[in-house]
Protein backbone atom coordinates (compact mmCIF):
# COMPACT_ATOMS: atom_id res chain seq x y z
CA UNK A 1 0.00 0.00 0.00
CA UNK A 2 1.02 3.57 -0.51
CA UNK A 3 -0.12 6.22 2.27
CA UNK A 4 -0.02 9.71 1.28
CA UNK A 5 0.93 11.77 3.73
CA UNK A 6 0.18 15.90 3.95
CA UNK A 7 2.56 18.47 5.46
CA UNK A 8 1.42 18.30 9.00
CA UNK A 9 1.97 14.76 9.16
CA UNK A 10 -1.54 13.15 8.62
CA UNK A 11 -2.73 11.16 6.15
CA UNK A 12 -3.85 12.50 2.79
CA UNK A 13 -6.65 10.23 1.20
CA UNK A 14 -6.78 6.34 1.46
CA UNK A 15 -4.07 3.70 1.24
CA UNK A 16 -3.30 2.84 -2.35
CA UNK A 17 -3.30 -0.45 -3.40
CA UNK A 18 0.00 -1.59 -5.25
CA UNK A 19 -0.65 -3.87 -8.41
CA UNK A 20 1.51 -6.53 -7.22
CA UNK A 21 1.44 -8.26 -3.70
CA UNK A 22 4.24 -7.99 -1.32
CA UNK A 23 5.52 -10.31 1.12
CA UNK A 24 7.42 -9.45 4.71
CA UNK A 25 10.95 -9.22 2.95
CA UNK A 26 10.31 -7.48 0.12
CA UNK A 27 12.07 -3.77 -0.73
CA UNK A 28 11.05 -0.63 -2.19
CA UNK A 29 11.49 2.91 -2.69
CA UNK A 30 9.80 5.93 -4.28
CA UNK A 31 10.14 8.80 -5.61
CA UNK A 32 7.86 11.94 -7.18
CA UNK A 33 8.57 12.09 -10.99
CA UNK A 34 7.43 15.79 -11.62
CA UNK A 35 7.47 15.87 -14.70
CA UNK A 36 4.83 12.61 -14.92
CA UNK A 37 2.83 14.11 -11.72
CA UNK A 38 3.40 10.36 -10.48
CA UNK A 39 4.39 8.17 -7.88
CA UNK A 40 7.83 6.34 -9.21
CA UNK A 41 7.62 2.69 -6.87
CA UNK A 42 10.32 0.28 -7.35
CA UNK A 43 9.42 -2.77 -5.09
CA UNK A 44 10.35 -6.34 -5.15
CA UNK A 45 8.31 -9.37 -5.50
CA UNK A 46 9.29 -12.49 -3.64
CA UNK A 47 7.61 -15.81 -4.28
CA UNK A 48 9.19 -18.63 -2.33
CA UNK A 49 12.67 -18.68 -3.48
CA UNK A 50 12.26 -16.30 -6.44
CA UNK A 51 12.26 -12.02 -6.92
CA UNK A 52 11.63 -9.98 -9.03
CA UNK A 53 11.57 -6.42 -8.97
CA UNK A 54 8.99 -4.18 -10.77
CA UNK A 55 8.52 -0.18 -11.31
CA UNK A 56 5.22 0.94 -10.74
CA UNK A 57 3.95 4.73 -11.70
CA UNK A 58 1.08 5.37 -9.57
CA UNK A 59 -1.24 8.66 -9.99
CA UNK A 60 -2.39 11.26 -7.13
CA UNK A 61 -5.52 9.54 -7.27
CA UNK A 62 -4.43 5.87 -7.03
CA UNK A 63 -4.38 5.22 -10.66
CA UNK A 64 -1.77 2.33 -12.10
CA UNK A 65 -0.11 4.41 -15.03
CA UNK A 66 2.58 2.23 -16.03
CA UNK A 67 3.30 -1.47 -14.42
CA UNK A 68 7.36 -2.27 -16.06
CA UNK A 69 9.11 -5.76 -14.97
CA UNK A 70 12.93 -4.63 -14.18
CA UNK A 71 14.05 -8.20 -14.07
CA UNK A 72 11.67 -11.18 -13.05
CA UNK A 73 13.25 -14.21 -11.75
CA UNK A 74 16.61 -14.28 -13.32
CA UNK A 75 18.95 -12.82 -10.67
CA UNK A 76 18.27 -12.25 -7.02
CA UNK A 77 17.31 -8.16 -7.05
CA UNK A 78 18.52 -6.06 -3.79
CA UNK A 79 18.38 -2.88 -2.51
CA UNK A 80 16.44 -1.05 -5.32
CA UNK A 81 16.47 2.63 -5.30
CA UNK A 82 14.86 4.81 -7.82
CA UNK A 83 15.11 8.70 -8.90
CA UNK A 84 13.21 10.84 -11.76
CA UNK A 85 15.38 12.84 -14.17
CA UNK A 86 13.59 16.14 -15.88
CA UNK A 87 12.73 14.69 -18.68
CA UNK A 88 10.92 11.97 -16.96
CA UNK A 89 13.24 9.25 -17.60
CA UNK A 90 12.89 6.97 -14.52
CA UNK A 91 16.59 5.73 -12.95
CA UNK A 92 16.38 2.48 -10.92
CA UNK A 93 19.73 0.91 -9.29
CA UNK A 94 19.42 -2.26 -8.21
CA UNK A 95 21.80 -5.19 -6.90
CA UNK A 96 22.13 -8.93 -7.85
CA UNK A 97 22.67 -10.87 -4.92
CA UNK A 98 24.65 -14.11 -4.93
CA UNK A 99 28.32 -15.13 -5.12
CA UNK A 100 28.73 -12.85 -7.70
CA UNK A 101 27.45 -9.70 -6.75
CA UNK A 102 27.35 -6.88 -9.42
CA UNK A 103 24.59 -3.67 -9.36
CA UNK A 104 22.74 -2.28 -12.32
CA UNK A 105 20.98 0.84 -13.51
CA UNK A 106 17.87 0.78 -15.32
CA UNK A 107 16.51 3.38 -16.91
CA UNK A 108 12.81 3.40 -17.81
CA UNK A 109 11.00 5.60 -20.43
CA UNK A 110 7.53 4.34 -20.96
CA UNK A 111 7.93 1.07 -21.13
CA UNK A 112 11.46 0.88 -23.06
CA UNK A 113 14.15 -0.40 -20.78
CA UNK A 114 17.67 0.73 -20.87
CA UNK A 115 20.15 -1.39 -18.53
CA UNK A 116 23.62 -0.61 -17.70
CA UNK A 117 26.50 -2.25 -15.31
CA UNK A 118 27.51 -0.11 -12.55
CA UNK A 119 29.45 -1.42 -10.24
CA UNK A 120 30.88 -5.19 -9.25
CA UNK A 121 31.79 -4.23 -6.18
CA UNK A 122 30.08 -4.99 -3.04
CA UNK A 123 27.49 -2.53 -2.19
CA UNK A 124 25.82 -1.51 0.88
CA UNK A 125 23.35 0.77 2.00
CA UNK A 126 22.95 2.52 -1.41
CA UNK A 127 21.15 5.38 -1.78
CA UNK A 128 20.89 8.17 -4.66
CA UNK A 129 18.77 11.48 -5.45
CA UNK A 130 18.87 13.27 -9.06
CA UNK A 131 19.57 17.26 -9.90
CA UNK A 132 17.32 16.73 -12.99
CA UNK A 133 19.71 16.00 -15.70
CA UNK A 134 21.95 13.38 -14.01
CA UNK A 135 21.65 10.63 -10.75
CA UNK A 136 24.19 10.30 -8.22
CA UNK A 137 24.35 7.22 -6.68
CA UNK A 138 26.58 6.88 -3.34
CA UNK A 139 27.12 3.62 -1.51
CA UNK A 140 29.37 1.99 1.41
CA UNK A 141 32.00 -0.64 0.24
CA UNK A 142 34.40 -2.57 2.33
CA UNK A 143 37.97 -1.44 1.70
CA UNK A 144 41.16 -3.33 1.18
CA UNK A 145 42.67 -4.11 5.02
CA UNK A 146 39.36 -3.86 6.28
CA UNK A 147 36.77 -0.89 7.07
CA UNK A 148 34.66 0.78 4.67
CA UNK A 149 34.59 4.13 2.67
CA UNK A 150 31.86 5.63 0.55
CA UNK A 151 31.73 5.35 -3.48
CA UNK A 152 29.75 6.94 -6.13
CA UNK A 153 28.88 6.86 -9.61
CA UNK A 154 26.92 9.64 -11.91
CA UNK A 155 25.07 8.42 -14.62
CA UNK A 156 23.08 10.60 -17.31
CA UNK A 157 19.72 10.49 -18.53
CA UNK A 158 21.05 8.78 -21.33
CA UNK A 159 22.46 5.82 -19.56
CA UNK A 160 25.95 7.25 -20.14
CA UNK A 161 28.02 6.89 -16.87
CA UNK A 162 29.60 10.03 -16.92
CA UNK A 163 31.47 9.13 -13.66
CA UNK A 164 32.42 5.33 -13.12
CA UNK A 165 32.69 3.84 -10.02
CA UNK A 166 34.84 6.25 -7.81
CA UNK A 167 36.04 6.62 -4.33
CA UNK A 168 33.93 9.47 -2.47
CA UNK A 169 35.49 9.64 1.15
CA UNK A 170 36.77 7.10 4.23
CA UNK A 171 35.78 7.73 7.82
CA UNK A 172 37.43 8.76 10.60
CA UNK A 173 37.15 5.45 12.24
CA UNK A 174 36.63 1.60 11.09
CA UNK A 175 33.10 2.10 9.04
CA UNK A 176 31.21 4.70 7.03
CA UNK A 177 27.65 5.15 5.53
CA UNK A 178 25.31 6.75 4.06
CA UNK A 179 22.06 7.69 5.72
CA UNK A 180 20.19 10.10 3.24
CA UNK A 181 21.20 12.00 0.06
CA UNK A 182 19.22 14.51 -1.39
CA UNK A 183 19.45 17.44 -4.43
CA UNK A 184 18.66 21.02 -3.07
CA UNK A 185 17.46 22.97 -5.91
CA UNK A 186 17.25 26.34 -3.88
CA UNK A 187 21.02 26.24 -3.27
CA UNK A 188 22.02 24.20 -5.92
CA UNK A 189 24.23 21.40 -3.94
CA UNK A 190 23.70 17.94 -2.74
CA UNK A 191 23.12 17.38 0.39
CA UNK A 192 24.39 13.62 2.10
CA UNK A 193 24.02 12.47 5.82
CA UNK A 194 26.19 9.63 6.54
CA UNK A 195 27.37 7.70 9.38
CA UNK A 196 31.16 8.07 10.97
CA UNK A 197 31.65 4.63 12.90
CA UNK A 198 34.68 4.38 15.18
CA UNK A 199 33.51 1.05 16.42
CA UNK A 200 30.73 -0.63 13.38
CA UNK A 201 28.08 0.44 11.43
CA UNK A 202 25.31 -0.87 13.89
CA UNK A 203 26.65 0.50 17.27
CA UNK A 204 27.11 4.29 18.14
CA UNK A 205 28.92 6.75 15.48
CA UNK A 206 29.10 10.04 14.46
CA UNK A 207 26.63 11.65 12.26
CA UNK A 208 27.05 14.32 9.98
CA UNK A 209 25.71 15.89 7.12
CA UNK A 210 28.16 17.41 4.46
CA UNK A 211 27.05 19.71 1.45
CA UNK A 212 28.39 20.13 -2.04
CA UNK A 213 27.83 21.80 -5.08
CA UNK A 214 29.40 18.97 -7.01
CA UNK A 215 31.79 15.93 -6.15
CA UNK A 216 34.89 17.05 -6.19
CA UNK A 217 34.06 20.33 -5.15
CA UNK A 218 36.11 22.62 -3.07
CA UNK A 219 33.39 24.74 -1.63
CA UNK A 220 31.85 21.62 0.95
CA UNK A 221 31.30 21.99 4.25
CA UNK A 222 30.87 19.40 7.16
CA UNK A 223 28.23 19.75 10.13
CA UNK A 224 28.05 17.78 12.86
CA UNK A 225 24.39 17.07 13.88
CA UNK A 226 24.63 14.59 17.07
CA UNK A 227 26.19 16.23 19.91
CA UNK A 228 26.88 13.67 21.76
CA UNK A 229 28.16 11.12 19.38
CA UNK A 230 29.62 8.17 21.74
CA UNK A 231 25.08 8.26 22.85
CA UNK A 232 23.70 9.22 18.77
CA UNK A 233 22.59 7.46 16.26
CA UNK A 234 20.74 8.15 13.04
CA UNK A 235 16.84 7.18 12.79
CA UNK A 236 16.14 5.13 9.94
CA UNK A 237 15.43 5.06 7.24
CA UNK A 238 15.69 8.74 5.46
CA UNK A 239 16.29 11.09 8.76
CA UNK A 240 16.79 14.45 6.39
CA UNK A 241 14.59 16.70 4.66
CA UNK A 242 15.18 19.91 2.70
CA UNK A 243 13.13 23.26 3.74
CA UNK A 244 12.92 26.77 2.10
CA UNK A 245 15.85 27.73 4.24
CA UNK A 246 17.18 24.67 5.60
CA UNK A 247 17.44 20.94 6.48
CA UNK A 248 16.13 19.03 9.20
CA UNK A 249 17.59 15.75 10.37
CA UNK A 250 16.03 13.53 12.92
CA UNK A 251 18.69 11.64 15.37
CA UNK A 252 18.22 9.12 18.06
CA UNK A 253 19.48 9.94 21.34
CA UNK A 254 20.56 6.38 23.36
CA UNK A 255 20.71 6.48 27.03
CA UNK A 256 24.07 5.81 28.54
CA UNK A 257 23.18 2.51 29.49
CA UNK A 258 21.97 1.73 26.33
CA UNK A 259 18.68 1.30 27.27
CA UNK A 260 15.62 2.96 26.25
CA UNK A 261 16.50 6.21 23.50
CA UNK A 262 14.70 9.25 22.80
CA UNK A 263 14.50 11.19 19.29
CA UNK A 264 15.25 15.02 18.77
CA UNK A 265 15.42 17.19 15.46
CA UNK A 266 18.63 19.27 14.39
CA UNK A 267 17.57 22.01 12.47
CA UNK A 268 20.20 23.68 10.08
CA UNK A 269 20.24 26.68 8.29
CA UNK A 270 22.95 27.40 5.79
CA UNK A 271 23.39 30.64 3.45
CA UNK A 272 20.47 31.60 1.44
CA UNK A 273 20.42 34.38 -1.08
CA UNK A 274 17.61 35.71 -2.93
CA UNK A 275 17.07 38.61 -5.99
CA UNK A 276 14.24 40.71 -6.69
CA UNK A 277 13.75 43.20 -9.61
CA UNK A 278 11.57 46.01 -9.09
CA UNK A 279 10.54 45.32 -12.70
CA UNK A 280 10.35 42.17 -13.90
CA UNK A 281 8.39 43.23 -16.87
CA UNK A 282 9.99 46.43 -18.46
CA UNK A 283 11.13 48.55 -21.30
CA UNK A 284 13.95 48.83 -23.76
CA UNK A 285 16.43 51.05 -22.39
CA UNK A 286 15.15 51.99 -18.89
CA UNK A 287 17.04 50.99 -15.81
CA UNK A 288 15.88 47.98 -13.71
CA UNK A 289 16.98 47.95 -9.94
CA UNK A 290 18.11 44.40 -8.87
CA UNK A 291 18.27 43.81 -5.36
CA UNK A 292 19.73 40.96 -2.92
CA UNK A 293 19.35 39.72 -0.11
CA UNK A 294 21.21 36.79 1.80
CA UNK A 295 20.02 35.20 5.49
CA UNK A 296 21.78 31.98 7.51
CA UNK A 297 24.82 31.02 7.43
CA UNK A 298 27.88 33.54 8.56
CA UNK A 299 26.76 37.25 7.87
CA UNK A 300 28.75 39.56 5.25
CA UNK A 301 27.47 38.43 2.30
CA UNK A 302 29.06 39.44 -1.25
CA UNK A 303 26.70 39.40 -4.66
CA UNK A 304 27.43 39.05 -8.04
CA UNK A 305 24.95 39.66 -10.43
CA UNK A 306 25.62 37.95 -14.53
CA UNK A 307 22.45 39.75 -16.37
CA UNK A 308 21.96 36.90 -19.33
CA UNK A 309 23.37 39.58 -21.64
CA UNK A 310 27.05 38.77 -21.19
CA UNK A 311 26.69 41.70 -18.80
CA UNK A 312 27.64 41.46 -15.24
CA UNK A 313 27.59 43.32 -11.46
CA UNK A 314 28.56 43.38 -8.25
CA UNK A 315 26.84 44.31 -5.06
CA UNK A 316 23.12 44.71 -2.76
CA UNK A 317 21.82 46.77 -5.28
CA UNK A 318 22.32 47.52 -8.62
CA UNK A 319 20.71 48.87 -11.64
CA UNK A 320 20.96 47.53 -15.79
CA UNK A 321 19.71 48.05 -18.47
CA UNK A 322 18.44 45.96 -21.49
CA UNK A 323 18.49 47.47 -25.20
CA UNK A 324 16.81 44.78 -26.88
CA UNK A 325 13.57 43.05 -26.68
CA UNK A 326 13.71 39.51 -25.41
CA UNK A 327 13.17 37.45 -21.96
CA UNK A 328 16.55 37.12 -19.89
CA UNK A 329 17.59 34.96 -17.25
CA UNK A 330 19.63 36.66 -14.36
CA UNK A 331 21.82 34.95 -11.99
CA UNK A 332 22.66 35.83 -8.71
CA UNK A 333 25.35 34.14 -6.90
CA UNK A 334 25.54 34.87 -3.49
CA UNK A 335 28.94 34.32 -1.18
CA UNK A 336 28.74 34.40 2.95
CA UNK A 337 32.62 35.27 4.67
CA UNK A 338 32.75 31.62 5.63
CA UNK A 339 32.68 31.23 1.96
CA UNK A 340 29.38 29.15 1.12
CA UNK A 341 27.94 30.22 -2.27
CA UNK A 342 23.85 30.20 -2.92
CA UNK A 343 23.20 30.65 -6.05
CA UNK A 344 19.11 31.86 -7.84
CA UNK A 345 17.49 32.73 -10.84
CA UNK A 346 14.89 35.34 -11.56
CA UNK A 347 13.22 35.92 -14.94
CA UNK A 348 13.21 39.73 -16.84
CA UNK A 349 10.74 40.61 -19.62
CA UNK A 350 11.71 43.55 -21.97
CA UNK A 351 9.18 44.51 -24.21
CA UNK A 352 8.74 46.23 -27.49
CA UNK A 353 7.49 49.93 -27.67
CA UNK A 354 5.42 51.11 -29.75
CA UNK A 355 6.54 53.76 -32.50
CA UNK A 356 5.48 57.19 -31.60
CA UNK A 357 3.92 58.57 -34.54
CA UNK A 358 3.96 62.67 -35.43
CA UNK A 359 0.42 63.90 -36.19
CA UNK A 360 0.40 66.66 -38.62
CA UNK A 361 -2.33 69.97 -37.96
Amino acid sequence: MLQRIDRAGNPNGSPIPMPHTWSFNDEFDVTWNHTLSAYAVVHSVTFGLDRGLWLSLISREGNVLTDVTITSFEAYPAQPRVAAFANGTVGVVWARSGPSPATFMTLVSGTALNESDVTERQVIRPRMASDGNSILFIFTSPKTGGGTELRYVIVNAAGTIKTADSSLMSGSGSDIAASSLIWNPTLAEWALVYIDATIGLNVFADTRLRRFASIGSSSQSDTLLSPDPLHSRLSAPFPIVFLANGYVASIQQIGPDAQGSESYLVRLCPFVATAKADHPTWRPFAPVTFTATGSGGTPGYAFQWQFGDNESATGTVVQHSYNVPGTYTVTLTGTDAAGAKSITKITITITAIGRQRTVHH
